[in-house]
């Protein structure tokens, strides 16, 4: 696999102009949108992976310095250096489920750049990357009392990345995933409580491709774009209730503005819009204009802002503002005539009449820093959620993991 995947990486740049890159992912996506009324499956693939990313409110594909590049825009991989590696764990949007449900999210990612190890002294990155997303173990009872078992609802995907410096300008990754998801065991589904997410019982499995592009024409400006989940329906089996759904397909474009960086401070601001490709253009009645459905599909989209100021390379202060307005999540809440409406921030600026403000889809966090050696990240986006959470999240990522082990050697 990971050959396929440097092979693959290395004929496409040698084959396809520069220019085509581009031109390339967005033909991509006239054979990946789902224009049925359909809603996506295994979501747990679009969760936010580190805390830096939460705190920035999903604001990563114009940067993509980090090991979770592999999640956001595989295309930023090939400019890392060296060994890479990101990890975190959380007890994900605590309030989502009844109190004696918990969920528990896991991302990890590993790679290793080469150095002048293909033609034209092109840097390779290739490294593995694992998402995982489970619930304690839940009890089913029926409707008597019964005690009839109990079980673990889980999603797993594991894949291999890669990342080609093609110049000192532009960046080209791909990536290949395998995707597991075990729902309610057959026959449990009978039983079930009301639990948000699970409808279905059985197992599927699918496998998807994430393909991403970093193009840095300056020192201070970087931009991105990546397309994510890029694969078949997922099928689940099962006596009872079995289905197919679509992956959740996404476009992310991000840009990376970096105006002030000297030996004190290093400040980014990063804009972002992703598209989830499901379901786009969706009109049954034949009602709406090319322009209204325009206009649906860029307020259906998700919109980040995110700033981060790092000082004197030690401490990485962040803020993100996000808005996800027809899934309410994030975006500008107000009261209107007894109701609570969702708005999105230009919205709010500039309307007259937007009933009272309640609140704001804030996301924040803060970076430690030692050296390349070692970043602890920590976050929380409860503003952005509907209902009251917490979802603090934490993360370890290192640029030099050697180098890390080598003082903690040196130290001991």
């Amino acid at each position: 696999m990971v050959k396929f995947l440097s092979v693959s990486l290395v004929k496409i740049s040698y084959s396809l102009p520069k220019y085509l890159t581009f031109g390339v992912i967005l033909f991509t996506i006239a054979f990946t949108v789902s224009f049925a009324h359909e809603e996506p499956s295994v979501t747990f693939l679009i969760i936010w992976p580190t805390a830096r990313s939460a705190a920035l409110g999903g604001a990563m594909t114009g940067l993509a310095d980090d090991a979770d590049a592999a999640f956001w825009n595989p295309g930023g991989l090939g400019f890392q250096k060296g060994w890479n590696f990101t990890g975190t764990f959380n007890k994900y949007l605590p309030g989502l489920a009844p109190e004696w449900v918990n969920w528990y999210y896991l991302y990890g990612s590993v790679g290793y750049s080469f150095p002048k190890l293909l033609r034209n002294k092109m840097i390779l990155n290739i490294g593995i990357n694992n998402t995982y997303l489970s619930t304690n173990k839940i009890e089913i009872i029926n409707e008597r009392g019964d005690y009839i078992g109990e079980y673990t609802e889980y999603a797993d995907a594991f894949g291999i990345h890669s990342g080609i410096q093609l110049s000192d300008k532009i960046g080209l990754g791909l990536g290949v995933k395998h995707i597991d998801s075990h729902l309610v065991p057959d026959g449990y589904w009978l039983f079930e409580y009301d639990i948000p997410g699970i409808d279905y019982s059985g197992t599927g499995s699918s496998f998807a491709v994430d393909i991403g592009v970093l193009y840095k024409p300056f020192h201070s400006f970087s931009a991105g774009l990546a397309l994510a989940n890029m694969g078949p329906n997922i099928a689940f089996s099962s006596p009872w209730h079995g289905f197919s759904a679509p992956l959740p397909r996404i476009l992310r474009i991000g840009l990376c503005f970096t105006p002030v960086n000297n030996k004190y401070i290093k400040l980014r601001i990063l804009p972002e819009i992703n598209k989830m490709l499901v379901g786009m253009f969706y009109d049954p009645k034949d009602t709406l204009s090319f322009g209204q459905e325009l206009s649906y599909e860029w307020k259906e989209a998700w919109k980040s802002f995110g700033f981060e100021a790092t000082i004197i390379k030690i401490l990485s202060l962040r803020l993100g503002y996000f808005e996800a307005l027809m899934d309410t999540i994030g975006g500008v809440r107000v009261i209107k005539d007894d109701h609570k409406e969702y708005l999105s921030l230009f919205e709010y600026i500039f309307s007259r009449d937007r009933g009272h403000f309640d609140k704001i889809g804030l996301t924040f966090g803060i970076g430690l820093n030692f050296k390349d050696y070692l970043r602890f990240d920590l976050s929380s986006d409860h503003p952005i959620w509907n209902f009251p959470t917490s979802n603090l999240k934490f993360s370890l990522t290192s640029h030099d993991p050697i180098g890390l082990a080598r003082k903690i050697y040196q130290i001991f």
